[in-house]
């Protein structure tokens, strides 16, 4: 009876539709535009635009508030090189964080402040690591330190003992989530893609930091899943749940003790 009543609303919509555009205009109704009609506004200051001012273009990105909404960091390339700046949110001219000749992106503060945890790669290989720097400056720390994986998009937990974040081995096809551990700097594995292309990214961090929302993305389609991980601390299984648009399955991924989960849409298995 559901689908009769939604049937039936779609023919009265594409009804609609059928006489509006029976109702319109087309563009053989119009006539072309003669190119010698088109007149610019002159401005006699004009003046033709050196090379090196074409070149000196700087840009802001990627800003984070801190947790007391006092200051905001992002990254500029105003000093010739994408670093790290924060700034107050009352306004002012930013500090530099980091100087370094290589690229820091994405960054994020810890949930107590003093710390600002971001990605950076060498020489423009694309291979990043996470770093973490005092948020009053200091020296960065190498955080993951692993030439041949990449390790993107940090997200701390409410708590601040866990970063999430996407993980590819350089000779993968896979994007993953791992998570972590800030006290030891040891990295899990979250999730274990088996689908060639397929990418996993983090979105959030529920409010009891006991599940990950996360966006599985299937390239043929293009089109995102949209996934609950559900990790307690001290445990070796994790739960999914997955809604994926209609006709898409979803099979999942062997949680860090390598027990295999099977995930089908809607619902979740542990």
């Amino acid at each position: 009876m559901r689908i009769y009543r939604l049937l039936g609303v779609l023919v009265v919509i594409c009804c609609g539709l059928s006489e509006r555009l029976g109702a319109s205009t087309g563009p053989d109704d119009r006539p072309l535009t003669d190119p010698k009609s088109v007149v610019s506004a002159s401005n006699p200051a004009a003046r033709p635009a050196p090379i090196d001012a074409l070149y000196y273009t700087r840009s802001v990105f990627g800003p984070a508030w801190s947790p007391d909404g006092q200051q905001i960091v992002f990254t500029s390339d105003m000093s010739g090189r994408s670093n790290l700046w924060k700034v107050r949110a009352s306004g002012g001219w930013p500090i530099q964080l980091t100087q370094s000749d290589e690229r820091q992106y994405s960054a994020v503060w810890s949930p107590d402040g003093k710390w600002i945890v971001y990605q950076q790669d060498r020489a423009g290989d694309e291979l990043w690591d996470l770093y973490a720097i005092p948020s009053d400056g200091g020296e960065a720390i190498n955080l993951t330190n692993t030439p041949a994986i990449r390790e993107e998009d940090p997200h701390w937990s409410h708590d601040g003992t866990t970063i999430a974040f996407t993980y590819k081995p350089k000779d993968g096809s896979q994007y993953d989530i791992a998570l972590l551990d800030w006290s030891t700097r040891k990295v899990h594995k979250l999730t274990n893609e088996q689908q060639p292309g397929y990418s996993w990214n983090v979105v959030a961090w529920s409010s009891d930091d006991k599940t990950i929302y996360a966006v599985r993305v299937n390239p043929p389609l293009q089109m995102p899943t949209f996934t609950t991980s559900t990790w307690r601390p001290g445990s070796s299984r994790i739960s999914l749940l997955i809604g994926a648009q209609s006709g898409i399955s979803a099979p999942h991924s062997p949680p860090m003790a390598g027990q295999f989960c099977s995930v089908r849409t809607p619902r979740a298995v542990t």
